[in-house]
């Protein structure tokens, strides 16, 4: 289920979906570099400035990355408990099947029950 091909687009669509919520506030000025001069140093430093509209960017910002997290949370429940569902219907499934012994068959069904405890879990 897991190839290195399937890595590499999850990968590079996370990284996307990163750059593309970040990128307004950039984007749109509100947030840039500039020289000021410290007076009590006596030197002048790079420093980052903010515009008036800085606070408006934020907030589009803030609520565009919270709402992926969300969406990304629910997505993480419902892929485990579709998984967690799969693995108890292939433990039941060897555990009708005729090719384990008795011992076996409950070696297995612990075994993904163990499993799947342990996917919840994480």
């Amino acid at each position: 289920m897991i190839t290195p091909r399937r890595t590499a687009w999850t990968l590079a669509g996370l990284y996307t979906m990163g750059i593309v919520t970040s990128f307004p506030v950039f984007y749109s000025g509100s947030l840039f570099l500039e020289w000021k001069t410290d007076p009590l140093s006596n030197r002048t430093v790079l420093v980052m400035g903010m515009s008036a509209y800085y606070a408006e960017v934020a907030t589009v910002n803030t609520v565009s990355v919270a709402s992926l997290f969300l969406t990304s949370f629910v997505i993480i429940v419902l892929t485990t408990i579709v998984l967690t569902a799969v693995l108890n219907k292939k433990s039941k499934w060897r555990q009708r099947s005729g090719n384990y012994s008795k011992n076996g068959s409950k070696h297995y069904g612990n075994r993904d029950i163990t499993l799947s405890t342990t996917i919840v879990l994480l």
